[in-house]
């Protein structure tokens, strides 16, 4: 005789699939879920699949997949990143840094033609996910990155940088490291220099990859 033992997850499910139609269970779901995590007696539950988007604004973001609006109430239990939505911008933003590193020189054997050397096309520059897939095939990266992981590009630092204040009470709230000093991009100036921004000012500019900047991991939203 076999015997199962049900977590309180599964026996919400349960209970739920045994009350509501095929059609209508995941809903009420989601529902009573989203009211877990901002505490709201009426959570909204944000319908993807039927064309709605996530309104703008500052996310907790957790490991079981539900995204709430940061109001100061969010539980803190199993939170993964923070996130953004800005328009059609989403992003997440890894809870800590991974320290301060140098960036690899790669040689231009592969005629590589992303390189930006101004500056006004590099805050338009928002790939950073293609871009880190360069440095991860040379295998000279000195941190590790998980793989939903990626170096920002500086269009998607502008992004962060710009949110700062808000990202940064997320932060505070969740435990995480808070956004300060320069952070390094995988926007490259050239094959031995890239761009980095300076999140206490706001200056962008391209130096070496021999010097040692922050790295912060970027996520899907």
């Amino acid at each position: 005789m076999c015997t199962f033992n049900f977590n309180e997850d599964q026996k919400l499910r349960r209970y739920i699939m045994e009350e509501f139609s095929s059609e209508d269970w995941q809903q009420a779901y989601d529902f009573l879920k989203a009211g877990e995590r901002t505490g709201n007696d009426k959570p909204r539950v944000i319908n993807i699949d039927n064309g709605e988007r996530y309104p703008d604004g500052i996310y907790i973001c957790y490991k079981d997949g539900y995204k709430a609006l940061f109001d100061g109430q969010n539980s803190k239990d199993g939170v993964s990143h923070i996130g953004i939505v800005m328009g059609s911008k989403m992003l997440g933003v890894a809870l800590d840094y991974r320290g301060e590193y140098s960036l690899p020189r790669l040689d231009d054997e592969d005629e590589f033609d992303g390189y930006i050397d101004n500056s006004t096309d590099a805050v338009a520059d928002y790939a950073g996910k293609e871009k880190t897939e360069r440095f991860r095939k040379s295998g000279m990266l000195d941190f590790e990155l998980k793989d939903e992981e990626w170096l920002p590009s500086i269009g998607e630092l502008y992004l962060i940088f710009i949110n700062k204040k808000r990202i940064n009470e997320a932060l505070a709230y969740v435990g995480g490291d808070k956004l300060k000093g320069w952070h390094w991009s995988v926007t490259e100036y050239s094959a031995t220099n890239a761009w980095f921004l300076g999140f206490s000012s706001g200056i962008l500019t391209g130096v070496s990859k021999y010097y040692t900047n922050s790295v912060r991991a970027v996520c899907a939203f």
